[in-house]
């Protein structure tokens, strides 16, 4: 009886067989098991990109955190602990961003909607720029000026 194991793919990546060998052993081109296959090849290459390149940082971050954190432990109990640290969020986000179905599907999707995407053009961010630039300092000192007023007040009053 043999298991056949491939999501969306039309030719499976891996058979298991009983008795006889499977995978590269059979001659099978793609021998990784189908939970260790890259998810839609090819597709989303700029948004999973990103995304790991986040969780490789986020992954030093907290290595060097648990690094520190442990310093007063035994060396080699530091080492395994960092180490551990590291392959969970090291190799657990990459593994759902490039073998998860759920997770690559959504940036595979972000990154076809952000092609979508109407974006402004250079002289449209400039001059709203220049609009919150002009509103916040004229809130500013509109707010400084009603705070000096209002200091003023309270000492007049004897409150401050």
């Amino acid at each position: 009886m043999a298991c056949q194991c491939a999501v969306g793919a039309r030719e499976p990546l891996l058979r298991v067989t009983r008795g006889r060998p499977f995978g590269a052993a059979a001659g099978y081109k793609d021998a990784l098991p189908v939970a260790l296959s890259v998810y839609k090849k090819g597709q989303g290459g700029a948004a999973r990109g990103s995304a790991g390149v986040v969780m490789v940082l986020l992954a030093g971050w907290a290595s060097r955190q648990m690094w520190y954190t442990t310093a007063d432990w035994s060396r080699p109990a530091q080492i395994i602990a960092t180490a551990l640290v590291a392959s969970l969020f090291g190799a657990l986000p990459l593994y759902l961003i490039l073998c998860h179905p759920h997770v690559s599907e959504l940036l595979i999707e972000t990154q076809q909607e952000m092609r979508k995407v109407a974006w402004s053009s250079r002289a449209e961010v400039l001059g709203s720029t220049f609009v919150v630039l002009v509103t916040v300092v004229m809130l500013s000192m509109f707010i400084f000026v009603t705070d000096g007023i209002l200091l003023w007040l309270a000492g007049v009053f004897g409150i401050y």
